[in-house]
C-alpha cells in the first residue's frame, strides 16, 4: 500500500468572540455522540488488521436488506430519514452540492436521486433480491442528478489537473472537484462530506467479505479497497472480487474530516433499518488500526485521570475526567478481580462515564481506563480504581420470562406518511419468529394487512429490549388497530386509536380493541410517535403517552424496564444497597413526579452547574449538550435548566453561554448559590453538586 498523504494544513482566522449559535453548532458537533447498543461491539478488544477486520465483519455482517424502489417500504425512504436536513425536515441535504432538496421532489431538473459512493458499475450492477450491496444504504446517498453525473464512477481522489469545479451551496470556500472519466478519472469530494463518503467504503469493504448471507443463502461479493487503479475496473455482470479507491486517498480524508452528528444521525437511522451499523463511525481509530496509516500520528493520547468507582446493586458505577484532545476517539475500559490482572470488558466508549452491569455482589474489583487516537494510538493504563458492588441478593436470577409487548406506535404525520409501523418490546432472548401482528380496519373491523415478525429481542436494559418494524401503510382512519399475536395463534393484545373496534375476522375475531387514548394526526411532526412510558416489566405496566420523538428500536424517553424480581442494576442515590428502580418499584422509596428519582434523593442545587463541580464554567454547557444528545444523562435536571423553563433543552445552553460570556441574562433562583428550586416543575436532582 501507497504511504498516505499527510492532511495538508489550511490557516483560518478567527474573531476574538465566535457567535453564540457559533458555540453551540460546535459544542453539539463536538459532543453529541451517538452509541452503539450495548455488547455491539463485543470480542474486538485489542484487536487489529485481518483479526480485526474479520470480527467486525461478524458482527455487521447479514442485515435486513429493502427494496431499491418498491411500493412498501425502500431506499428512498430510508435515504429520506437518514439524510434529514435538521433546519428543515421535509427536506434531504445532498451528498456533494449540499442542497436542501424536498424529499418527495425526484425530478431531474429540481430533486435528488440515490448515488452508490462505491460504484454500482465496479462489481454489483444488477440488482435484484440477493443483490445486498446495491441497496446498502450505508453507502447510497442522496445527490443533485447533474452532480450524481458528474461524478459517474470516478474513483474517491485528490484532483490534480484539468479539474472541473462543482461548487457547494453554504460553504463557498468548498467545491468538489472532478477530471477524467472511469477508472483513471478522479473525484475531490468537498471538505466537509469526504470523511462520510471514506468511511461508507471501508464499511462496504469489511462488510462484504465474498461468502453467502447467513439468511437467505445469497452470494455476496468481495469488495477491496486499492490503490492500484488497475485493479478497479467496470464489471459485466455482479462480480465475485471488486476493487474500489483511491485507499490512500480515503484514509487521508477520514483524517482530515472527522465523524460529526449528521453522520452519527445517519448510522442511527440506518440500523433502525438494517439492523447493523458503520462502525467506522462508532470506531474512527478502527481505520488506521485495520489499514494501518503510515506517516501520520503515533503519540498515544493522554493517560486518562481521574478513575473513580462506585459500588452498586450487581453493578459499579465509573466517571473519569474527559479527553478533550482533538484527535481523541474513545475510551477502552479494563477490569480484573482484585489483584487479579486486568483485561478489557467494554471499547469504544465516547462518553467520560460507565456502569459496569456484569458485577457480582460481595466480589471487589479493581478497573483502569485507556484512551484511543484516531490514528489507533493507545495510551497507558490509568491509575486503578476499586469497588465492590454493595447489594446483598445474588445478582442475575436467570432469564426472565413472559410475553412481548406493543411499545411504540407511528401511523400519521405532517405530508406524506412516512416510516409508519411499531416496535415490540419484551424480555431478551425472545425469538419472534412465528408472531405476527395484524392490522385492523375499524370500518367493518376486517383485517386489511399483517406481518409476520422476526428477530430476536436484544437485552438494551435490565434484561429487556425491543425491536421495531416497519408496516407501510398502516392506516390512520378513526378507529384502526393492530393486533399481536403469538405461534399458537392466540391474541396477546389488540390495540387500537382513535377509538375502539370489534374484529370481524382474523385471529382477533369477535375481541373488542383496547382504545390506547392518544393518537396521531396529519400535524404530527416527522419522527415522532406514540410511546408506552413509566417503569415495570410488561406491557401493562406503562402508559400511552401523546406523541413525542420516537426512538424506533430502542427504549423509550422516559421508560424504565425493572427486572422480575427487582434486583435491577442502577443508581442508588439513597446509599441503601437497592437501585433506585427497585426501590421505586417496591414502594420503598416515593417517586411522586414520576423522573424515576426517589423522592428523598432530591434536593439543593446551583442553577447552570450541570456538571456538579461546584463551579461555573464552559463545562458547564458542554455537559448539557452531552445529556441531551450523547450516551450520558443529566444527574440534576434542575441544575440544567438554566432558564427554569421547567425542562432541559437548548434554550438553557443558549442562556447560559449568555451569561457567562455576556453577562445575560440573569441565571434565575437559587442561581449559582445552592438552594432548593423555588419553581415547581417535574425537574429534580439525583445527585447534589452543593458543598
Amino acid at each position: 500500500m501507497q504511504t498516505a498523504r499527510r492532511c495538508r494544513t489550511r490557516s483560518r482566522t478567527r474573531s476574538a468572540i465566535a457567535p453564540l449559535w457559533i458555540v453551540v453548532l460546535a459544542l453539539l458537533s463536538a459532543d453529541a455522540n451517538a452509541d452503539p447498543p450495548p455488547g455491539y461491539y463485543n470480542g474486538t478488544a485489542g484487536l487489529t488488521g485481518t483479526t480485526l477486520h474479520n470480527a467486525v465483519h461478524q458482527i455487521i455482517d447479514d442485515h435486513t436488506r429493502f427494496p431499491y424502489t418498491a411500493a412498501s417500504t425502500d431506499t428512498w425512504d430510508v435515504l429520506s430519514d437518514a439524510h434529514e436536513n435538521p433546519a428543515t425536515p421535509t427536506n434531504i441535504l445532498t451528498v456533494y452540492r449540499n442542497g436542501s432538496v424536498p424529499k418527495t421532489d425526484h425530478t431531474q431538473a429540481t430533486g435528488w436521486n440515490r448515488e452508490h459512493a462505491w460504484p454500482k458499475s465496479y462489481g454489483f450492477p444488477d440488482d435484484g433480491g440477493c443483490n445486498y450491496p446495491y441497496t446498502d444504504c450505508h453507502v447510497l446517498m442522496p445527490a443533485d442528478w447533474d452532480y450524481n453525473t458528474a461524478r459517474s464512477n470516478r474513483p474517491y481522489d485528490t484532483c490534480v489537473s484539468a479539474c472541473s469545479t462543482y461548487p457547494v451551496v453554504g460553504f463557498p470556500a468548498s467545491s468538489n472537484f472532478g477530471s477524467g472519466s472511469g477508472s483513471n478519472g478522479s473525484w475531490e469530494t468537498w471538505s466537509g462530506r469526504r470523511g462520510d463518503v471514506a468511511r461508507a467504503l471501508f464499511y462496504l469493504a469489511v462488510r462484504y467479505d465474498g461468502g453467502v448471507h447467513g439468511g437467505t443463502g445469497c452470494s455476496e461479493p468481495d469488495l477491496i479497497l486499492t490503490d492500484d487503479r488497475n485493479l478497479i475496473s467496470v464489471s459485466g455482470g455482479n462480480a465475485a472480487v471488486a476493487y474500489m479507491g483511491i485507499l490512500s486517498t480515503l484514509i487521508e480524508w477520514h483524517l482530515d474530516d472527522p465523524v460529526d452528528a449528521f453522520e452519527e444521525n445517519k448510522n442511527d437511522v440506518v440500523m433502525g433499518y438494517q439492523g447493523n451499523r458503520n462502525p467506522f463511525i462508532d470506531h474512527p481509530e478502527w481505520v488506521c488500526a485495520i489499514w494501518s496509516c503510515p506517516g501520520v500520528d503515533v503519540t498515544p493520547p493522554a493517560v486518562p485521570s481521574g478513575l473513580a468507582a462506585t459500588g452498586l446493586d450487581c453493578a459499579i458505577s465509573l466517571s473519569w475526567v474527559p479527553n478533550i484532545e482533538p484527535d481523541f476517539a474513545s475510551y477502552n475500559l479494563w477490569r480484573a478481580p482484585i489483584g487479579g490482572t486486568l483485561v478489557p470488558i467494554a471499547t469504544g466508549i465516547s462518553s467520560e462515564s460507565y456502569v459496569d452491569t456484569s458485577a457480582t455482589n460481595g466480589q471487589t474489583y479493581d478497573y483502569a481506563l485507556s484512551a484511543i487516537d484516531l490514528f489507533g494510538n493507545e495510551s497507558a493504563e490509568s491509575v486503578p480504581a476499586s469497588a465492590t458492588p454493595s447489594g446483598v441478593l445474588p445478582c442475575g436470577g436467570g432469564p426472565i420470562t413472559g410475553d412481548p409487548w406493543i411499545n411504540e406506535i407511528h401511523y400519521d404525520n405532517a405530508g406524506s406518511d412516512t416510516g409508519e409501523g411499531f416496535e415490540i418490546a419484551g424480555p431478551a432472548g425472545t425469538d419472534l419468529s412465528g408472531f405476527t401482528v395484524v392490522g385492523y380496519n375499524g370500518a367493518g373491523g376486517a383485517t386489511y394487512d399483517s406481518l409476520a415478525l422476526s428477530g430476536t429481542i436484544p437485552d438494551q436494559a435490565n434484561g429487556y429490549g425491543t425491536l421495531w418494524f416497519f408496516l407501510s401503510g398502516l392506516q390512520n382512519g378513526a378507529p384502526d388497530g393492530l393486533a399481536l399475536v403469538d405461534p399458537g395463534a392466540v391474541v396477546l393484545e389488540f390495540l387500537s386509536y382513535e377509538g375502539s373496534l370489534t374484529a370481524t375476522n382474523g385471529p382477533a375475531m369477535g375481541l373488542t380493541s383496547i382504545d390506547i387514548g392518544v393518537s396521531e394526526t396529519n400535524a404530527t411532526a416527522i419522527g415522532d410517535s406514540l410511546p408506552l412510558l413509566g417503569l415495570g416489566a410488561t406491557g401493562s405496566d406503562f402508559t400511552w403517552n401523546p406523541e413525542q420523538p420516537g426512538s424506533p428500536g430502542l427504549p423509550n424517553p422516559g421508560q424504565v424496564f425493572v427486572a422480575s424480581g427487582c434486583n435491577t442494576p442502577g443508581l442508588d442515590c439513597n446509599g441503601n444497597g437497592t437501585s433506585d428502580p427497585c426501590d421505586i418499584a417496591s414502594g420503598a422509596s416515593f417517586d411522586l413526579n414520576g423522573n424515576a428519582i426517589p423522592d428523598e434523593c432530591e434536593g439543593a442545587f446551583s442553577r447552570g452547574d450541570a456538571n456538579l463541580d461546584a463551579s461555573l464554567d464552559l463545562s458547564d454547557p458542554i455537559r448539557i449538550l452531552v445529556g441531551l444528545f450523547g450516551s450520558t444523562p443529566l444527574l440534576c435536571d434542575d441544575a440544567a435548566d438554566t432558564n427554569d423553563s421547567g425542562g432541559v433543552d437548548l434554550a438553557d445552553v443558549i442562556a447560559l453561554l449568555g451569561s457567562l460570556f455576556q453577562g445575560t441574562p440573569i441565571i434565575p433562583p437559587p442561581g449559582v448559590t445552592c438552594g432548593s428550586d423555588p419553581t415547581n416543575d417535574l425537574l429534580d436532582c439525583r445527585t447534589s453538586g452543593c458543598p
